[in-house]
């Protein structure tokens, strides 16, 4: 997973502030990666979710130690 940042020159830069851009690549999507894109809930809330996902994974590894 990771998260980048594009300039205003790459096709990307034309979301708007309310969507979701999301690629894979995977084994499966070699060639052609997955891109699933749509409507979001914007920045701050999108921030807090993957936080809050980060807490819970953190949660999860302290349990299995």
């Amino acid at each position: 997973v990771e998260i980048m940042e594009i300039g205003n020159d790459h096709p990307l830069y034309r979301l708007k502030a309310d969507e979701n851009l999301v690629i894979f690549h995977t084994d499966r999507y070699k060639s052609s990666p997955l891109v699933v894109t749509g409507a979001a809930a914007g920045p701050e809330l999108l921030a807090s979710a993957v936080f809050a996902d980060l807490l819970r994974l953190s949660k999860t590894f302290q349990q299995g130690i």
